[in-house]
């Protein structure tokens, strides 16, 4: 079965470009970016969900029919993401529509996701590279959302998208993907609008923005890097992290100074831990919710990129208490930091803080983000919840040292899977630690 899931072959039923079912109104024709959003390079963040549910009893073409309507009337409540960015600070709602594309794989989805080499497949799940180039396109060319729905012979179902980061964060991605599931599934009574005025509003853009008529060099800087070639090989894993584990982590993080240590906070520093080099200092950078955090706070449907950055810095430290006291002081930090993002001052203070600023010599930098608790694992289509979400598409070096949290559940109650991206060598190392696997289980 290895061998035939090594060849399998992709077969394109479709691919189409899907636009607002209704035009979007000539006064909502441009919108303006926040100063976060302005300073986030076009790079886009790819997403599996896994649907196993057996769902042939329903036609594929219905199942399609269906997606690719209610994706209609979602892009016309969400229109700015049918357009295109016209500048670094501009999106030009001009309804030009995104990519929709159809697949068929003969093989079976169960067998695919127990395949030794599954995560070398995952990239076939995905929309072609071609259509956004990492970077490489004008600005005003590029797709602020690519979609691929891939069926499997057995039932089951995987959405691949690509979703740009300047426009959305992962709780606006969740936003998105939420309303067109409701749609889909017409479950239409809980439906949240999105508001994408908001954020620039609260952060706004400076008086004399700084334009670049088009240009993209950050995103093609990084198109440069991505497809350099590096002596670096960096292999993806995922661990999970039951209730079980979880409520363990907590009593041995517990100390005077943080007494109700969080599941964030304990598998965080859990896994960072038993990820750091045993020589020099480590930094975990992660990031907070702006809209939680702000005074008053921001509504859930406030789209953009509401995110606040965070720094724990250490040396050569295996204490896990202390670990996760550095970054329980951090998170604290997050709305004082939130209050400065909102003052005058609020651009130089994120640009300040958007950075770590420079890295020194035998400094190793991780890079967390989490997905957790923002209802990706609730998008049902009609066909049940996601089993799996996956958050990336290839890996690449560019991807060292990166770890992302997503939404997990079993039998045992809500936990926690961890994706790790580390050199090989290094992943060698923590698959056979035995103290990290007495909490983390491979997935």
């Amino acid at each position: 079965m290895r061998d035939q899931l090594n060849n399998v072959e992709v077969k394109q039923i479709s691919h189409e470009t899907l636009k607002p079912s209704i035009p979007t109104p000539y006064h909502r024709k441009s919108l303006t970016l926040s100063f976060i959003d302005q300073n986030i390079p076009h790079v886009h963040m790819p997403f599996l969900f896994i649907y196993t549910r057996y769902i042939d009893k329903t036609p594929s073409s219905d199942i399609i029919t269906t997606l690719k309507k209610s994706l209609s009337d979602t892009l016309t409540q969400f229109y700015p993401l049918a357009g295109r960015c016209s500048d670094q600070n501009t999106v030009s709602c001009n309804d030009q529509g995104i990519p929709f594309i159809e697949t068929c794989f003969e093989c079976s989805l169960i067998h695919l996701l127990n395949s030794a080499n599954k995560l070398d497949l995952m990239s076939k799940l995905l929309p072609p590279l071609d259509l956004f180039s990492f970077g490489q396109l004008p600005i005003f060319e590029v797709h602020p959302l690519v979609f691929q729905v891939n069926l499997f012979k057995c039932g089951g179902l995987v959405l691949g998208c690509y979703m740009l980061h300047k426009l959305l964060d992962a709780s606006s991605i969740s936003t998105f993907l939420n309303y067109w599931a409701a749609l889909a599934s017409q479950q239409n009574e809980d439906l949240v609008q999105p508001n994408f005025d908001i954020t620039s509003t609260i952060f706004p853009q400076p008086q004399t923005p700084a334009t670049n008529d088009g240009d993209n060099s950050d995103s093609a800087g990084a198109a440069l890097l991505w497809h350099r070639p590096s002596e670096i090989k960096v292999v993806a894993k995922s661990f999970t992290f039951d209730k079980i584990a979880i409520n363990k982590l907590k009593v041995e993080a517990t100390s005077v100074e943080v007494p109700n240590p969080t599941s964030f906070e304990v598998v965080a520093g859990f896994v960072w831990k038993n990820v750091m080099s045993d020589n020099g200092r480590s930094v975990l950078s992660f990031s907070g919710n702006i809209r939680a955090r702000a005074n008053p706070p921001l509504p859930r449907e406030a789209m953009g990129n509401l995110i606040v950055g965070a720094y724990s810095s250490v040396g050569q430290c295996d204490n896990f208490i202390d670990l996760v006291k550095e970054i329980h002081y951090e998170v604290l930090k997050l709305d004082q930091k939130v209050e400065n993002l909102k003052g005058i001052n609020g651009l130089d203070f994120f640009l300040k803080y958007r950075e770590c600023g420079p890295i020194s010599q035998g400094t190793t930098m991780y890079n967390l983000s989490s997905w957790c608790k923002l209802g990706l694992n609730r998008v049902d289509f009609g066909f049940g919840q996601p089993t799996k979400i996956i958050p990336y598409g290839m890996v690449n070096p560019l991807l060292r040292n990166s770890i992302i949290l997503v939404d997990y559940s079993d039998h045992n109650g809500d936990g926690i899977e961890v994706w790790l991206f580390l050199e090989e060598s290094e992943m060698q190392n923590l698959e056979s630690n035995s103290k990290y696997l007495d909490f983390a289980s491979p997935s």
